[in-house]
């Protein structure tokens, strides 16, 4: 996402996916060996971007800012957050209410859209909730 502004800079924001390898609980404990300020800041495993939320919140990052990751849905959640975030607050609320009817199938549901030829036609928005809902309330 080299860039490319995720959120408006004016408000903090926090990571919106919990993801495997996160180093939101090993923030306390490397913050210290950090540099006060980064002069370039690439993150080439952006994942939930707990990294990346905490030192640009804190004002350790200025300018030249590069996120990636290999995850096309992953990117794909990021890039919705920033441009469609009203929708896909709504869709996930659609997904919760869904989830809270009946556990146990739409469990399944979920986990078989990308399994689905039907999958690819779904809108950027309905595969960012999915991403989003699935990484953090299942």
């Amino acid at each position: 996402m080299e860039n490319q502004e995720i959120f408006n800079s004016s408000y903090g924001a926090e990571p919106f996916l919990k993801w495997a390898g996160g180093k939101r609980q090993l923030l306390s404990s490397i913050k210290e060996h950090l540099p006060k300020e980064f002069k370039n800041f690439l993150e080439p495993f952006v994942g939930g971007g707990a990294a990346f939320f905490h030192l640009f919140n804190n004002g350790f990052l200025k300018n030249n800012i590069t996120l990636i990751d290999n995850n096309p849905e992953l990117i794909n959640a990021y890039i919705t957050v920033k441009n469609n975030a009203e929708e896909l607050l709504l869709l996930i609320e659609e997904l919760k209410k869904s989830y809270l009817k009946n556990p146990h199938d739409f469990y399944y549901e979920l986990r078989n859209w990308d399994r689905q030829d039907k999958y690819v036609k779904r809108s950027s928005v309905e595969r960012a909730a999915r991403n989003i809902f699935k990484h953090n309330m299942l």
